[in-house]
């Protein structure tokens, strides 16, 4: 929470909005607005990776579910690019290198939030604000749309996310979980979700996250 604290944001731009409205997301509905409108779905994509301010929540939210329901890549950009490990070279203090990979990683792998996260660490590190605040408005962008989705506080109000990863960045850096305690998967209806205890404050909560496209990727790659 402190790198968010050094930001002097104004309430008014839908990116960082600290409490997003509410918005029902139906994966039927996002993967046929990708398969009627592919041109306009690889522009807000591209719009998404420029790091573009005046995009909506339900822009972002085609761009961040659509990317799994139908994975795009930015034009140029190196599909090994997506295995760069910039955590380790963040913690190797190699923060320099961190940013460098961030920005191939940026073209490949752009709604993964933690793509995002650990390049804003890595600029915050050096303070390299220029380099910082792409990074850190795609982070803000993507958490918005995880937390408009729902309230996490039961299956069927859980927030929606395309991959088990992006569970922990957003409990550690924006739901303020300072302890995992256990997590189960379940099942709602045979929709997947991850039941995760957390400790907030000094209470132990449970949150839930709808793991759906998370689980039809997984089939479809065992395919």
């Amino acid at each position: 929470m402190a790198l968010f604290a050094v930001f002097n944001i104004s309430a008014t731009s839908s990116w960082n909005d600290p409490e997003p409205n509410s918005m029902k997301v139906d994966f039927d509905a996002i993967k046929k607005y990708i398969n009627d409108n592919g041109e306009q779905y690889q522009a807000l994509f591209e719009r998404f990776v420029s790091a573009d301010t005046t995009l909506t929540l339900e822009e972002v939210a085609i761009v961040y579910y659509g990317n799994r329901i139908r994975p795009l890549t930015y034009p140029g950009g190196d599909p090994e690019a997506a295995k760069y490990n910039v955590r380790k070279l963040n913690n190797e203090g190699k923060f320099l290198e961190a940013l460098d990979a961030s920005d191939a990683k940026n073209l490949v792998a752009p709604t993964e939030l933690r793509t995002q996260w650990d390049a804003t660490v890595a600029a915050y590190s050096i303070k390299d604000n220029w380099r910082l605040m792409p990074f850190f408005i795609r982070y803000r962008q993507l958490a918005n749309v995880i937390l408009a989705s729902g309230d996490g506080k039961t299956p069927a109000t859980a927030f929606k996310v395309v991959n088990v990863d992006d569970e922990y960045v957003l409990l550690s850096n924006t739901l303020e979980a300072t302890k995992i305690v256990n997590q189960t998967l379940i099942y709602n209806n045979d929709v997947p979700f991850d039941k995760i205890s957390i400790i907030r404050g000094d209470q132990e909560v449970n949150i839930f996250f709808n793991v759906a496209l998370w689980f039809d990727f997984l089939k479809g790659a065992l395919k």
